[in-house]
């Protein structure tokens, strides 16, 4: 999404998608000043960053205290810049689950011999899930309005140029313009082996970036060949039980029904 935001001649997205300013205490605490400079280069009349990382407003100490956020992440942002506009894009929380606890090990943060359901209590692999908690949150400092919703699975797998027109529209730039490669699927898995490779090797990444730098995952070599341990379908099933207790009025909350909202309420009714 980033990528095709950054291509309009009227939106400016740094180099550095992700800049991680109001929920991690390190930067933050080097002021505003250092987060604007990131910007500096901006000539279109929108700017914008994406940091995911911003929904999450846990209130457990421990994931706060390993991961050094800030503690109350809409309300740093509401006391900076009280007019954003905010894309919230929702992932099937499973899915999500999944997807963090494969970043965390081959970032380096989670020992890839442990299972999803051993650690999920850690680095928000579930608590980043509970979408309704965060956007309750979110809207004690803003008004909905300031907010897009997207459902991953219908507006960011499939509907892109839709989709990206929707963005357009809401950010009150210019609809009729189309990114290239807007069909493209940009970041596929890379696989349990070279995610495990990854945790006990990190130096590989910046020395295949540096030899390699064009060289994309889905052409990596026996990438679907090499094997290592991977989330079962019992364990999803785990985290399916635990979800059902959450986000029973999302729809309520960002005005539809995600795909997978349905599914969700019928499992916990069982």
């Amino acid at each position: 999404m980033a990528e095709m935001l950054r291509q309009h001649p009227e939106i400016c997205i740094p180099q550095k998608k992700e800049v991680h300013f109001f929920n991690k205490k390190e930067n933050y605490s080097k002021g505003v000043g250092w987060y604007e400079r990131h910007f500096e280069a901006c000539t279109g009349s929108v700017c914008g960053e994406a940091t995911p990382n911003y929904l999450w407003t846990s209130n457990s100490e421990r994931e706060r205290q390993e991961s050094g956020r800030t503690e109350n992440i809409p309300k740093l942002i509401r006391n900076t810049y009280p007019n954003l506009k905010f894309i919230v894009s929702l992932r099937e929380p499973v899915d999500r689950a999944v997807s963090a606890y494969k970043t965390l090990i081959r970032g380096g943060h989670i020992s890839p011999s442990r299972s999803i359901t051993e650690v999920s209590h850690r680095h928000g692999i579930i608590t980043m899930g509970d979408y309704e908690t965060h956007i309750r949150r979110w809207f004690e400092y803003f008004s909905p309005s300031q907010f897009l919703f997207l459902v991953f699975e219908e507006e960011i797998k499939e509907n892109r140029q839709n989709t990206i027109q929707k963005i357009y529209r809401f950010l009150d730039v210019d609809p009729a313009f189309i990114p290239d490669g807007i069909d493209e699927h940009k970041h596929p898995s890379l696989g349990p082996f070279y995610r495990t490779l990854l945790y006990y090797l990190p130096w590989i990444r910046p020395v295949t970036k540096t030899l390699f730098p064009n060289l994309r995952r889905d052409k990596l070599p026996f990438r679907n060949s090499l094997r290592g341990r991977d989330v079962t379908s019992q364990e999803r099933e785990q985290l399916k039980k635990h979800f059902s207790h959450f986000n029973d009025n999302l729809p309520d909350l960002i005005g539809r029904e995600p795909v997978w909202w349905s599914g969700n309420v019928e499992y916990s009714a069982q």
